[in-house]
Formats: C-alpha cells, structure tokens, sequence
C-alpha cells in the first residue's frame, strides 16, 4: 500500500502513532484496564473524537467530548476482528489509509440503544461484557493531555476546533477541576492563568546545577540547554505571578482571629482549637486521585504535631491523577505514572508562565499575611507539592513578604526557581528512583520512613517533626 507524501504542513504534526499512543493513556485513565492500542481516530463537526480501540480479542468504539465526556462499547464490526485491526491510522499525510474510517459506515459515532453501565467513576469489564454502553468522564489531568492531542487531531483534518470546544478547554470548571460547583472563594479565579513576559536577557541560571539542569531537561524531553533557556524565560515571568497574586488574594477570605487547628483546602469543616495561633502554615500535596484534595490529609496530620499553628489545605486539581491501585491494575509501574504527570506539570507551567497552584498558595499566604503581618508563614509541599512550594516562596518573595519558611517533604527540585526549602527526603523514600529527587539544601535525615506518604505519621516521624520544629522556630515564637 502507498502511502502519500506528507505535505510541508503536515510534517510539522505529531506523527498518527504518536497521536494514537496519546490517545491510548488517555482512554486508560476511565478504562478498567489497559487497552491493547488505539486503532481509528477522527473528529466530528462538533468537535467530538471518535474512532475504535482494540483489548484483548475485543474491538470498542470510543467518542470523547471536548469537555472530557468519554463513552466506549464493544464494536459491531463488518468483518473479523483481525480485519479491524488494520483499518484507520492516519498516515503522516493526514490522509487516511485504503479503507478508511470514513468510508465504513459501522465506524461513526452511532446511537446503539445499548443499557449502559452504573453511574461510577470507572466502568467495570464485566458490565462492558454484558454488551452495556460505558458512560464517564476523564479526569482533570487526563482532560489537560487531551486538549493537545485533540487540537493536533483538529490540525491533521484541516479544520479549526469548533468553538463550543474551544470554551471548554478555557473553562477552569472542565479541565482543572472538573467540579463546576466549587465556591470562588475556595477555587482563586482558576481561570486567570500567569501572564507571560517573553523578554529575557540572562542565557543561563547561576544557581542551578548541571544535574539538575538534566534532571529537568529528561523530563520534558529537551536538551540541557533549551531547558535552562526555559528556566531562566520561567523566573523572568514570576514578577507577573506576583501581581497576579496580589490581585487573587482580595477574594480569599481569611478570619479576623485565627486560631490553632486545621482549615481544609475546599473551605469544608477543620478543627479549631481553644489556642489563637503564633504562625500561618500553608500546605500542598502532590498528585492523587482526590479531586485536589490530598494536601489536607497532611495538614490535618501537621497540624496535630503542630498545635500553635493554623494549618491551610491548598486545594491542587490539575494535579489530580487516578489511585496507585488502579495503576497497577494496569500493569504499568508506579514510577511511570509518577514521569507521565511530572512531564505535564512542568510542560503545562513552561506553556502558561507559571504553576497556577503555586499562584493560588501564594495568594492565600499573601491575604494571611495583609490581614495578620505579625504573624510568619510556613509553606509545606508534599511530594510534587514541593515545585508548587517552591515557586510560592519566589513569588512571596517578590511580592515583599518576608520571614517566609519552606519545607518540602519527599520533593523533587527541577530548578524552575531558586530554592527556598528545607528538603526533607528519606533515604529510603522510592521517589528517589525518579530524576529530580535529590533537591539541594537536605536536612538530615537518617531513619527511614514507613512510605513515601508517612513523613507525618509513624514511628520514624519523630525525626522529621523534630528537625521541622526547629526549622519553624522564630526567637519571638515557641513551637508546640
């Protein structure tokens, strides 16, 4: 079989295998295991991405919805199975093969009739078995990979993205929380993402050393240098970060007293104790399955070894990712998983100017800090949270805020900024194995931990709670 030429512009498009292998991890994320590949791929005048994947000795159609609707069935199709395996990759032309997706007429987003599954998060196999339609929706971080397989459909057609879809990757409420109902003073104006300034001057940052330069350029796939290019464009920006900052902080609404104990992330019911509070502890976790709200499990846990603080949860959604169980369902390893989402938090920072978390933390610590200035903030980054830490001390820094304290738990360092944390991370932690997670600035760690998640739990938290007392320890406050 021949296959064209690709034309000047279509040499520029991700090749269809790269497409499809795309299109596989997303359909994975509300799959109940791991698919085989994706066959067919094509897009609608409504902007909805169809086509068919294969699993096992089964053949599914599939339609995505810009807004991260998915629905997958078994294929009804003409012909064997094995037949169906060869049909529907686009060439690198952006045509289609011989026997193209468009010519069956069993391959277009059809009305089948069929009794779909159970509302869950994920469709179970043996529901799909049965014959059922699969209903569900992606989560955020599968939403935000989709977006640029999605246009790079659209481009490989010749077509715009229709408009409705369009809204729909610039609404916060679909691809970055996935929860339309969240109050706004719990979610800062997602929507505002960091503005980016393109002047730069520098051609390489002074305080960042050459492994962590190739720690950062391994993760997003690019040589040393552009990254360092990419680091030094990233600070440059953070001035933006600040005033956007200042601007987000007028719609958090801070108590007039605060009191020791535990305000969760979403504005849900904490603790509060007897006790007013000496400092401000804002604290953020890294990726999980928990619609952004994992950071507060470690401040509720923080703050009950930390009585003389108020602990805030910042909520963190575009981190969010499917549980470790799920994963290894589907015979992928943990630390895999852990690459896929530190890829597309740095690739999503670097293309929008800025972390939006690191954003939203630091317009909470900065309205903290306007309506209580005697009392000092801590900032917490709990694995990936760490990079989000980071970059809110920078921007607090730049703000004016001062007697700022940072500590990172398990937490890599990519450079993006200058380091302002204390770095916890035990020699056991497996997080080590992942490129990035040897931060500079180490306290001293020398029990090992219980799990990448127990710095704040257990018998081998003694040694962390010790060393972070000491660490918050101001000469005018006494830690408790």
């Amino acid at each position: 079989m021949k296959i064209q030429t690709p034309s000047p512009q279509a040499a520029q498009l991700p090749p269809p295998k790269a497409i499809a292998a795309a299109l596989k991890r997303i359909i994975e994320d509300a799959y109940d295991t791991g698919i085989t590949r994706v066959l067919t791929f094509d897009i609608n005048d409504q902007g909805v991405v169809f086509g068919r994947f294969h699993d096992d000795d089964q053949v599914y159609d599939y339609q995505i919805k810009p807004t991260g609707e998915i629905k997958y069935n078994e294929a009804e199709a003409n012909g064997s199975r094995s037949d169906s395996l060869l049909i529907g990759y686009y060439v690198d032309s952006g045509a289609l093969l011989r026997d193209s997706l468009q010519s069956r007429k069993d391959a277009s987003p059809r009305r089948t009739g069929k009794p779909k599954c159970k509302k869950s998060k994920r469709c179970k196999g043996g529901c799909i078995a049965r014959g059922f339609e699969c209903n569900t929706k992606l989560s955020p971080l599968a939403i935000t990979r989709f977006q640029g397989v999605y246009r790079a459909i659209a481009a490989m057609k010749g077509r715009q993205a229709p408009s409705a879809a369009n809204s729909a990757f610039s609404n916060p409420k679909n691809n970055l929380t996935g929860k339309g109902d969240l109050p706004t003073s719990a979610v800062t104006k997602q929507q505002n993402k960091p503005k980016v300034n393109n002047a730069i001057s520098q051609k390489s940052p002074s305080d960042v050393t050459a492994k962590t330069i190739a720690a950062g350029a391994a993760i997003v796939g690019l040589p040393a240098a552009a990254y360092a290019a990419k680091i030094i464009q990233y600070r440059h920006n953070l001035n933006n970060s600040a005033e956007q900052a200042k601007e987000e902080a007028a719609a958090y609404d801070v108590p007039d007293t605060v009191m020791g104990g535990f305000r969760p992330s979403y504005g849900g019911k904490g603790t509060q104790s007897k006790q007013e509070a000496e400092q401000i502890t804002l604290l953020t976790n890294g990726f999980a399955g928990t619609n952004g709200t994992g950071g507060d499990l470690f401040a509720a846990q923080f703050s009950r070894k930390f009585a003389s603080h108020h602990v805030v949860g910042v909520e963190n959604p575009e981190f969010d990712i499917v549980t470790k169980t799920e994963r290894l369902k589907r015979g992928r390893k943990y630390s895999e998983f852990g690459d896929d989402a530190l890829t597309l938090m740095l690739k999503t920072a670097f293309s929008e100017g800025g972390n939006r978390v690191a954003l939203r933390m630091a317009a909470r610590a900065y309205a903290y800090h306007q309506k209580h200035p005697d009392k000092p903030i801590n900032l917490i980054g709990y694995s990936a949270g760490g990079v989000v830490a980071n970059e809110t001390a920078e921007i607090l820094k730049r703000m004016g805020v001062k007697d700022v304290k940072t500590a990172n738990m398990g937490s890599p360092y990519y450079g993006l900024v200058p380091n302002h944390a204390l770095n916890f991370i035990a020699p056991n932690d497996k997080a080590r194995q992942q490129p990035g997670f040897n931060p500079p600035n180490q306290a001293d760690l020398k029990e090992p931990i219980e799990g990448h998640g127990k710095y704040f739990v257990g018998e081998s938290s003694r040694e962390t709670i010790s060393l972070l007392k000491k660490h918050f320890d101001r000469p005018e406050t006494t830690n408790s």
